[in-house]
């Protein structure tokens, strides 16, 4: 591919050492995860129940539950002094009652950050701003550090699900409408909504499940297994991986995009971002998220067996070195 050379870090293929160890057992049904510091804030979900945003401390101790939704507490995002959190009604895809919460690092107060959403479903933070997808308002916010809520507009009519941003750009995950299989484009913006779209993907890789940026690079992953990795402006995109299970979280970390694949039998894995050969480092039941930080791995799984409809206690939080 010349148009789409191989970036030039290396990465160090010896496996890592060491063993999978419990941070945590017997939380909520985990989603996202993030790091800040020396903690780790994740959001868990009780079925039947409330949902939490949650921290803990990376090196293992006790759960706190820093704030509470009564809705469905999904994605996550993180600035440098705060936590953002979207809640959504799984059952109402009518009614505005989704939001965005805000945790303050600095004393856990907690507040609506946006109000009278639909579906909250990706969330990124950058220089001051947080961006939203709404899938039930089919829209994208922009939150900015003055308060000021805008609307963006987005190149062709569609329903923005994912978003990443960096200084590069903002990048957007559209579902087009009326197409089955659903027919998935990628938008590159700039602050104000302007940009277009530059990558519109064969429906045989599947569903984007996750945007990941790095240097000049785009990784994209897909509910069919598929790691693949483009340019900001839309060069040939290369397959770095496949695996046979959906792919549900990745972050890209010392030259390597590290993922966990979800099923019962998922696995976290990570690749070489030239591509090569996938190197498992757990077995994960249903995992969720994922981080990296200088020496470790951690992630979030649902389950610690194989049922469709886990009891409400059955998420777990771990970690091995990396």
């Amino acid at each position: 591919l010349p148009d789409n050379p191989d970036p030039t870090c290396v990465a160090d293929l010896t496996l890592p050492s060491g063993t999978v160890e419990d941070i945590a057992a017997d939380i909520g049904l985990p989603g996202p995860i993030v790091l800040s510091g020396n903690d780790l804030y994740f959001t868990e979900y009780l079925q039947g129940g409330p949902s939490y945003l949650s921290r803990i401390p990376k090196k293992g101790g006790v759960v706190e539950r820093v704030a509470t939704a009564e809705t469905y507490a999904a994605e996550i995002a993180i600035s440098n002094d705060a936590v953002f959190w979207g809640n959504w009604d799984e059952l109402d895809q009518v009614t505005p009652v989704g939001s965005v919460g805000r945790l303050a690092l600095a004393d856990d107060s907690t507040t609506v950050a946006l109000a009278d959403l639909g579906q909250p479903h990706g969330m990124a933070f950058h220089a001051g701003d947080l961006y939203v997808t709404d899938t039930v308002a089919v829209e994208l916010l922009a939150l900015r550090a003055n308060g000021a809520t805008d609307l963006l507009p987005l190149p062709a009519p569609s329903v923005p699900y994912l978003v990443a941003v960096d200084d590069g750009g903002i990048y957007v995950a559209a579902i087009e409408p009326g197409f089955a299989p659903n027919l998935i484009s990628v938008f590159h913006l700039d602050r104000d909504g302007n940009g277009s779209t530059i990558y519109t993907l064969d429906p045989a890789v599947g569903n984007l499940t996750s945007i990941t940026l790095d240097g000049d690079w785009l990784y994209l992953m897909t509910d069919a297994g598929i790691v693949m990795r483009g340019t900001r402006d839309g060069g040939p995109l290369k397959t770095l991986a496949y695996v046979q299970n959906p792919i549900t979280a990745a972050v890209v970390r010392d030259c390597f995009v590290y993922f966990t694949s979800s099923r019962v039998s998922g696995a976290v894995a990570r690749v070489p971002v030239q591509g090569g050969e996938v190197q498992d480092l757990a077995n994960a039941v249903k995992p969720q998220g994922i981080a990296v930080d200088d020496d470790t791995i951690y992630w979030t799984s649902k389950a610690s067996t194989g049922p469709l409809d886990p009891p409400p206690t059955t998420g777990f939080l771990r970690r091995r070195a990396k």
